[in-house]
C-alpha cells in the first residue's frame, strides 16, 4: 500500500475545525450537555464551546484523548485519524543466565554498574563459598 501525502492549504485549518466540532457535537449529544463532555475531555466548558463553534482548533493532548476514551474518529483530506487506546505490553527478555566453570577457581560477577559484586569458590569439594558485595550510592 503506498503512502498518502496530506497537502495543507490554506482552507485546511478552517476544514479540520468544522469536522472536529462535528464530531464533538455528536459525541457531546450522549452525554447530555456541553458540560459533562467537556469534563470527560479535561477541559472547561467555555474552551468545549470554542472547537464547537469552530473558533479554536484542539491541541494534541486532547485530540488523543477524544480518540482514546470516545474511541473518536477525524476523517480529513481522505485520511481517517484515530487512537489505537489498547496498550500492548512488551515481554521483557529474561536476563542472561551467567554460568560458573564449575567454580575450579574463584569466580567474580559483577553487575553492569559495577554495583554489585558476587564471588563464588569453593570452601571445600562439597561447599561452595559466596560473598557478595554491594557498592551503596553516596
Amino acid at each position: 500500500m503506498g503512502a498518502r501525502t496530506l497537502i495543507v492549504g490554506p482552507d485546511a485549518e478552517r476544514r479540520l475545525r468544522a469536522t472536529i466540532a462535528k464530531e464533538f457535537r455528536r459525541v457531546a449529544a450522549g452525554y447530555g450537555s456541553e458540560q459533562a463532555a467537556a469534563k470527560a475531555l479535561g477541559i472547561s466548558r467555555q474552551r468545549f464551546k470554542q472547537y464547537l463553534d469552530k473558533k479554536m482548533t484542539p491541541k494534541a493532548d486532547v485530540l488523543l484523548v477524544a480518540m482514546a476514551n470516545w474511541g473518536l474518529k477525524v476523517p480529513y483530506e481522505g485520511i481517517t485519524f484515530s487512537a489505537n487506546a489498547k496498550s500492548r505490553r512488551v515481554k521483557q527478555g529474561l536476563p542472561e543466565q551467567l554460568t560458573l566453570d564449575y567454580f575450579d577457581e574463584p569466580q567474580v560477577l559483577r553487575d553492569e554498574q559495577n554495583n554489585v559484586e558476587l564471588k563464588v569458590s569453593r570452601k571445600q569439594s562439597d561447599t561452595l563459598r559466596f560473598a557478595v558485595e554491594i557498592r551503596l550510592a553516596s
